[in-house]
């Protein structure tokens, strides 16, 4: 058994499964806010905070996995896991192409959009045709210096105004 002990993104969801202890609960109630989206308007955003090798990766991948389980299910739902590192992340529009790339099920060709407005189009319109999409995003803070307060405003707007992601 190889176990990494500070990327379980690349283990398999078995062995995730099964090394999983203590967070049971929280894992429910973070599914059942993924299962509400998929049913409902209702949207809501969990914040995870916790030191490095905490367990926060492991809840994001057995979260993406039932997910997925949901999804094979018939769920009208998707879901865009965003990669652990967050470096090529350096803009609101690079954040909303890199939602659009990671989307599962998948967009088909990658979308040759070049403006944030394009963009947010791009995605109404994957919510539109195949359910909400659930974001799965590590090193947020990251991500929020990055898009300074600029594109933080335009993230804020569309999270409030859209019920998309």
């Amino acid at each position: 058994m190889n176990i990494a002990k500070f990327t379980p993104s690349v283990m398999p969801r078995q062995l995730l499964e099964g090394i999983f202890v203590a967070r049971d609960d929280l894992l429910d109630r973070i599914m059942d806010r993924v299962k509400a989206a998929a049913a409902t308007d209702n949207r809501n955003h969990t914040l995870l905070v916790g030191p490095r090798g905490s367990g926060k990766t492991h809840l994001v991948a057995l979260t993406y996995h039932r997910t997925q389980d949901l999804i094979a299910a018939g769920e009208k739902l998707q879901v865009a896991w965003l990669p652990e590192d967050p470096w090529t992340i350096v803009s609101y529009e690079r954040l909303l192409e890199a939602i659009l790339e990671r989307l599962e099920p998948s967009l088909g060709d990658k979308p040759q959009l070049f403006d944030g407005r394009e963009f947010e189009d791009e995605i109404r319109q994957a919510a539109n045709r195949s359910g909400p999409i659930l974001v799965l995003i590590e090193n947020l803070d990251q991500i929020l210096h990055e898009l300074g307060d600029i594109g933080q405003q335009r993230l804020r707007h569309l999270l409030q105004s859209e019920r998309s992601l």
